[in-house]
């Protein structure tokens, strides 16, 4: 998907901060990290309301605590879907192996 689409792809999808995450790796490490922050933003605006709530992509950050582990972090209509939810936390996890990326997140 990026060698057919490419910047304006990622540009459309994350955030200047997750690319910057993923940079300074291999070519299979960068692939393997961008497509684990889609997931994991995937994985976020459903626990919002899925496409139905009007969450842009870029509306959900995909961070790194020091310690590696995925931190979400919303704005816009995210972080207000998320207000409005009554949510306190927002729990999430990625994972990728052979090519496949895979995300699951959960809101309390």
């Amino acid at each position: 998907m990026l060698e057919r689409r490419g910047q304006p792809l990622l540009d459309r999808l994350l955030t200047p901060a997750e690319q910057a995450l993923c940079q300074g790796a291999s070519a299979h490490h960068r692939a393997a990290c961008l497509a684990g922050r889609v997931a994991a933003k995937e994985a976020v605006r459903k626990t919002l309301g899925g496409y139905g709530a009007g969450c842009a992509w870029r509306d959900v950050e995909i961070g790194r605590e020091p310690s590696g582990a995925p931190t979400p972090r919303l704005t816009g209509r995210a972080a207000r879907a998320f207000e409005t939810a009554g949510l306190s936390r927002l729990h999430l996890s990625i994972t990728h192996e052979a090519g496949v990326a895979v995300a699951i997140a959960v809101a309390v």
